[in-house]
């Protein structure tokens, strides 16, 4: 029998798999691929634990590009506060790429400028 996990647990149980949701999307996203259902109360939701897990695991698992880098990463390997390497994204128009809510960029392109930024210091 599959076990049925109301919101709230759902939400922290995707959240310890590191992929966080909002309550609104995981009720979007549950009753357009089958693993949510209403509560016999007609008001809260129930979402199966492991179909959402599987449709998770397939559906946003994260293809990172050779080179690329999240902007995270880039600002905790330069020492740099993340506001900082997003001001240079759009200062010089760097292009990223998303990914399963993530945002990415190709770190040798980045990277001139995030050495210019750290010598003004």
């Amino acid at each position: 029998m599959t076990e049925w996990l109301r919101t709230k647990k759902a939400i922290r149980v995707l959240g310890e798999s590191g992929l966080p949701f909002t309550k609104v999307s995981l009720i979007v996203l549950g009753i357009r691929n089958g693993f949510a259902r209403k509560c016999k109360d007609n008001f809260h939701w129930e979402y199966d634990k492991e179909a959402m897990l599987a449709f998770f695991q397939n559906t946003y698992t994260a293809v990172i590009p050779k080179g690329y880098m999240a902007v995270k990463e880039i600002a905790e390997k330069e020492g740099l506060p993340i506001g900082k390497i997003y001001s240079i994204l759009r200062e010089h128009e760097i292009s990223t790429k998303i990914t399963s809510k993530r945002r990415y960029i190709l770190y040798k392109e980045i990277k001139p400028w995030v050495e210019e930024e750290k010598n003004k210091k």
